[in-house]
């Protein structure tokens, strides 16, 4: 019962910090000790019970050693429930629940940033060592809101990030902050350059990759309808 009598301290912190609006019904289970704890959020304050049977808005999903892990702070909570396909299965697996809308995405957003490991001054370390492999390359999510994402991606020598045909419908782009490296974008192909930020349109192509020993290192921007 130490991972639930945690959940409910961070519970208590986590109801400091949220806006008076966010409404979210959430279940988050330990796979191995199969227990689970509800949390219902609204009007300010963050309640939580022993599973009950209500419509959920999410559904979080991970072990105790995982959980561990991001106590510890060897990992982000964002970068262990990153998918690179909603059909993934991640560290922090997260699926939707029957009372999901896609306008709760902020509020489920703030609780992979915030719930798990909240800081007063929210810090993200970055480096492949607290990345994990999504999309083919090294990832670690930065700052979400609804319409907008961001993170830090690494791209090393054999590595691809995404395929060919591998779209979105909404603008992104690129900043690189070391290396080089080659990308294929809509039906061009450039090569990326340090100190340099590309712009991808929406529903284009954005395959990268790097020749080079150095691994290419970018921030990854998102933003509009759908991101």
């Amino acid at each position: 019962m130490q991972e639930i009598n945690t959940i409910q301290k961070l519970a208590e912190r986590f109801a400091s910090i949220i806006d008076a609006d966010m409404e979210l019904e959430t279940r988050i289970s330990f796979t191995d000790i199969n227990e689970k704890i509800d949390l219902s959020i609204k009007a300010g304050k963050v309640e939580t019970a022993p599973e009950i049977d209500t419509d959920k808005d999410i559904f979080f999903e991970l072990t105790t050693e995982v959980f561990a892990q991001i106590m510890r702070k060897e990992i982000e909570a964002f970068t262990a429930a990153g998918k690179a396909d909603i059909r993934d299965r991640a560290m922090l697996d997260w699926h939707a629940g029957p009372g999901f809308k896609y306008t709760k995405m902020n509020a489920i957003y703030a609780m992979m940033m915030f719930f798990f490991n909240y800081d007063e001054t929210k810090t993200i370390p970055l480096g492949p060592e607290y990345s994990r492999l999504v999309h083919g390359a090294h990832a670690i999510p930065l700052f979400y809101h609804l319409g907008f994402r961001s993170a830090w991606y690494q791209v090393q020598k054999g590595e691809k990030m995404n395929s060919e045909g591998d779209t979105n419908p909404f603008d992104q782009a690129f900043i690189i902050i070391s290396g080089t490296g080659k990308a294929k974008i809509g039906d061009n192909f450039i090569d990326l350059r340090c100190n340099r930020a590309y712009h991808i349109p929406k529903d284009s192509d954005h395959v990268v990759w790097t020749d080079s020993d150095e691994p290419l290192t970018m921030i990854w921007l998102a933003w509009g309808q759908g991101a």
